[in-house]
């Protein structure tokens, strides 16, 4: 890079953008954020932002765009949101008296996977900075809180997941923005020869863009250094409490980690929470398939209505905390009921006293301010909310007391801690509630909180009213009536004349500046005054900073316990949430048990039950049983498209997630039992990037089923067998419901339009067959929504094909085709039938011809044995 002809400033740009080749630099002068060339041509494209020239630089005109200080974090959102990385220079020393060109050095690094500024992070979701190691150590962390999960896959196999596929089970659960991953597998080739781990390292381009993958050295994963941060961050000696001893694959993984972390950030993440593991086999699983395809937290389609998930019709939590924990909760159901049956009392205790929703209105997001208060990012406005807000919890706590319940004795607990008073006691004796300024204005002290500061402000307050009797004093001197005193930051204090009175202006005056229709001058001793004013105010402000400052520290001590009552907050807020589903819809607390079982009465569909004046349907969908056990684990459903199969299939899921996290559920009655994954195969998509077919995809899924379902899991199969021909189909179809229904004993709810299956309610105790039952009148067919017992009597193909849209001629066409082939199967059933009548007429004559040729004294025991085993043999592919 040739600096040569440059102008300083541009230099120093083209130093600075010499180290961040890779990041759009944000440069800042002044109250703006300049950009120049390249940046500002990416920026200008992406903000929509002008485009300008100023001047040039070694003879070449210097592009630049530019965004305000003040507003940044806007204009930053959307160039994270494209897929950029931003690093903010700033002025690090203060250009006012400053000689020669202002020093900057870049402060921060803006990520995807390392945002913190309110501005920045989404209320209600939580974005994952996350790193994996050449030997699968995952850690992740939302630096805009300090959580920290790890996980390590358990190569001698505790569940029926491979490593590869518990890995990314484990960190489906997680919006992840950034991932880090040794700089030997940035290429992420699935032909590399390694072992395991290639398959995870491959999958990382469905998580996140390829952009977001960040390859790193491998010097970078360390285990000694992640076990030394890990101490240092956390205050502690040992890694045996959480449970990290001699991890070594995740201890490299949490070293580049958070060392990318703090590198980005500029500053080390003092606020680190410790880290929690993973522990599967606490949860009930739910892959990537299960959870698009029940669409818990996102629609299947973008351009689906947002209200359509499990998670929009259960979030009324009336803060961002609560609804970032409920989601968590929905993604990862508990498979013990243990921590579910306090859940249960919790909620029932909640919705007994239905105004506790209400009082939580308005809680900030406390984790995320004691996460800015330990960066220092934080500001008065923000503490004094804080403080508020501590109040507020703490009045919250007379409405709890004495609950008799263990999660709400431990909310309480929190929200009467002593603490809260002297925290609040701390902010609000420092600071002034109604300042209006901007914070490098200052006047957000309380009058009264220090000395130095109040003598400041008295100095420039006597010197403001010496301003004024000056003013009346000069008016009268030189006549001059409209003669004002006024205030620049760039002239400072001046005497403001219009052009008609210039002639009344005395000789002492000094011109400073000359405007339109007047000028402005100074005098020494006006001169005098605006430097005892400024030298008041600058020493104001630099002491009030000093002072917050101070207010800053001591608050840092109190994170830990600032983030334990977020948590108190969270954890009630959810509690308060779900009770509303019993105090305003009547759901029911199921009751849970230790089997393998769903018995539901009157189920209905959480979604619609919640949404049923929202969404339009032509019918309310009817209230439906449920009765899967180790008795009858099979129900096997028939009826036509659109009867409502596949969201009676994805109602019971969501009915047992419900439970299984502890909350109500849209049910007259209902038992839920253990259940360790649930599994689904619902709907038909390719995948042209993996090429795979949609047949090859829906095999690969009931692979995946049969592997590593058990008689714990439930299992959603719909029509499947579908993608290939009708014999092939059906026997597939066939096969994989007995070995689910035989040998897995998978509690199964299979949908098929194969009616050849519903035969098998005959020879397997297993399965009993249910259908969603229809009304035929005429040409329509009305869809009734309500299940049944028995099978379906017959399909409504065209009718649903009418239903759609397919244009009439090709309807009346399909019929022809459906009875010239219904009856062409009545021939050649008729011609089998015929072949097999004569088959056994002719066997039936010979074994006949065979008895009458016995003679009975004379056969011995031996041969007629023999006869017997023959015959027997023979008639054995007959109908008898």
């Amino acid at each position: 890079m040739n600096l040569e002809g440059h102008t300083p400033v541009i230099k120093q740009f083209l130093k600075i953008k010499k180290n961040h080749p890779n990041n759009l630099v944000f440069f800042r002068m002044g109250d703006f954020y300049e950009l120049f060339y390249g940046d500002a041509l990416e920026a200008s494209r992406i903000l929509g932002i002008t485009l300008t020239q100023r001047g040039k630089s070694a003879n070449e005109p210097v592009l630049m765009a530019g965004v305000p200080v003040s507003a940044h974090q806007n204009y930053l959102k959307k160039l994270i949101n494209a897929g950029k990385t931003v690093a903010i220079c700033e002025q690090v020393s203060d250009p006012v008296g400053y000689k020669g060109l202002v020093e900057r050095k870049v402060v921060r690094i803006v990520t995807a996977g390392t945002l913190f500024d309110s501005g920045l992070v989404s209320e209600k979701t939580q974005t994952w900075l996350m790193c994996i190691n050449l030997s699968s150590g995952i850690s992740l962390i939302d630096v805009s809180t300090g959580e920290l999960f790890w996980f390590k896959p358990d190569i001698v196999k505790v569940t029926d997941q491979a490593p590869c596929e518990q890995i990314l089970t484990a960190i489906s659960k997680f919006d992840i923005g950034e991932i880090l991953i040794p700089d030997t597998k940035k290429n992420l080739n699935p032909n590399d020869k390694d072992l395991e781990p290639k398959n995870v390292f491959f999958s990382l381009k469905e998580i996140v863009p390829q952009n977001k993958i960040v390859p790193l050295p491998s010097w970078e994963f360390d285990a000694e250094k992640g076990t030394s941060t890990l101490k240092k961050r956390l205050a502690i000696h040992s890694l045996e409490s959480i449970e990290l001893t001699g991890v070594n694959s995740v201890l490299e993984s949490m070293s580049a980690l958070i060392n990318y972390a703090e590198k980005n950030i500029g500053q080390p993440i003092k606020y680190l929470r410790f880290p929690k593991k993973i522990k599967q086999s606490q949860f009930v699983i739910l892959d990537t398939t299960a959870q698009k395809a029940l669409e818990l937290n996102k629609p299947l389609y973008d351009n689906s209505e947002k209200n359509i998930t499990l998670i929009s019709c259960l979030d009324r939590c009336q803060t961002s905390g609560g609804s970032r924990l409920l989601n968590n909760w929905v993604l990862s159901p508990l498979s013990s009921n243990e921590f579910l049956l306090e859940r249960q009392k919790s909620i029932h205790w909640i919705s007994e006293r239905p105004r506790l929703h209400s009082a939580l209105k308005g809680i900030i997001d406390i984790s995320r301010v004691a996460a800015r208060i330990s960066l220092g990012n934080t500001s008065p406005r923000e503490l004094c909310s804080l403080s508020q807000n501590l109040i507020k919890i703490h009045e919250l706590s007379h409405l709890i007391k004495a609950s008799n319940n263990k999660y709400i004795e431990t909310v309480y607990q929190s929200f009467s801690n002593s603490k809260l008073h002297s925290l609040v006691a701390r902010i609000t004796n420092c600071l002034s509630y109604d300042f209006s300024n901007k914070m490098k204005y200052g006047g957000f002290i309380q009058d009264g909180f220090d000395e130095i500061l109040d003598n400041f402000r008295r100095i420039e307050k006597k010197s403001n009213d010496f301003l004024k009797k000056l003013e009346i004093e000069h008016k009268s001197k030189t006549g001059i009536s409209n003669l004002k005193i006024g205030y620049s930051p760039a002239h400072g204090y001046f005497f403001e004349v219009t052009d008609s009175n210039k002639n009344k202006v005395p000789e002492n005056y000094v011109r400073k500046q000359t405007l339109k229709n007047s000028e402005r001058f100074t005098t020494p001793e006006l001169k005098e005054l605006e430097d005892k004013i400024l030298f008041a105010k600058e020493n104001a402000v630099e002491r009030e900073q000093i002072i917050f400052g101070h207010l800053l520290d001591d608050l840092k001590k109190n994170t830990d316990f600032l983030f334990d009552l977020s948590e108190s907050v969270c954890l009630f807020d959810v509690f308060a949430t779900l009770a509303l589903k019993i105090s305003e819809n009547k759901w029911i607390l199921p009751e849970l048990t230790n089997k393998p079982e769903i018995i539901i009465e009157q189920g209905s569909h959480p979604v619609l039950a919640s949404n049923k004046d929202s969404l339009s349907f032509e019918h309310n969908y009817y209230p439906n049983d449920t009765k899967l056990n180790d008795k009858k684990s099979m129900m096997l459903l028939t009826g036509p498209n659109m009867s409502g199969k596949s969201t009676y299939m994805k109602q019971v899921a969501l009915i047992v997630i419900l439970g299984r996290i502890g909350s109500p559920l849209p049910a007259k009655k209902a038992k839920i039992g253990i259940v360790d994954r649930i599994f689904t195969r619902i709907g038909a998509a390719d995948d042209l990037a993996g090429g795979r077919s949609t047949f090859m995809v829906e095999m690969n899924e009931a692979a995946k089923i049969l592997h590593e379902s058990t008689n714990k899991s439930l299992v959603l199969l719909d029509e499947i067998g579908r993608g290939t021909s009708t014999s092939d189909g059906l026997a597939l179809a066939t096969a994989i419901a007995t070995q689910l229904a035989q040998k897995t004993k998978a509690l199964c709810l299979f949908a098929t339009h194969y009616f050849e299956l519903t035969e098998l309610e005959k020879t397997q105790n297993q399965i009993k067959n249910f259908h969603i039952t229809t009304k035929e009148e005429e040409e329509k067919i009305i869809f009734l929504y309500e299940l049944k017992e028995g099978p379906a009597s017959k399909s409504f193909g065209l009718k649903v094909a009418k239903l759609a849209g397919i244009p009439l001629p090709i309807i009346q066409h399909a019929k022809i085709i459906s009875h010239s082939t219904s009856s062409n199967n009545q021939e050649k059933n008729n011609e089998i039938k015929s072949a097999r009548q004569k088959f056994e007429s002719d066997l039936f004559k010979k074994i006949a011809k065979e008895i009458c040729n016995i003679d009975p004294n004379n056969c011995s025991p031996n041969t007629a044995l023999n006869l017997l085993f023959k015959w027997k043999k023979s008639l054995k592919n007959t109908d008898l």
